[in-house]
């Protein structure tokens, strides 16, 4: 078998071993809705970044990661912005706790989604870790 075979028949028999590695063992997703503390840092951080004035968060949530040697978080909400001047707009929004990756995208029809909606939201648009 030439070189290039055994390197190509190498890298495919490592190959899910690799991925697996760099996937987390556990999801963890959290409601803060009576997490009083939680909640008031949560919004604090989107309202740093929202295009208006948050003024009520119909879901908020934590999205933890829990990876070999540790664990990484980011947090999302679906929340009524307020701005001058237009008619208020629900909207989903998420961030990440560490590298600030900020996201807010308006809701369809106003349909708010459910926990497993905003969870795939926040895997989507603003991962733990990046």
């Amino acid at each position: 078998m030439s070189f290039r075979r055994q390197l190509l028949a190498a890298l495919i028999a490592i190959g899910p071993a690799i991925v697996a590695a760099q996937q987390p063992f556990d999801v963890q997703i959290n409601d803060v809705a009576t997490d009083d503390t939680q909640r008031a840092a949560i919004l604090q951080a989107l309202q740093q970044h929202a295009d208006g004035d948050i003024s009520d968060c119909s879901l908020i949530i934590t999205y933890v990661q829990h990876l070999q040697g540790g664990r990484d978080s980011s947090y999302g909400a679906v929340c009524t912005v307020r701005v001058a001047g237009f008619p208020d707009q629900i909207y989903e929004m998420c961030d990440d706790w560490l590298v600030g990756k900020f996201t807010e995208i308006p809701v369809d029809n106003g349909a708010v989604p459910d926990r497993w909606a905003m969870a795939r939201f926040i895997e989507q648009h603003c991962p733990p870790g990046g």
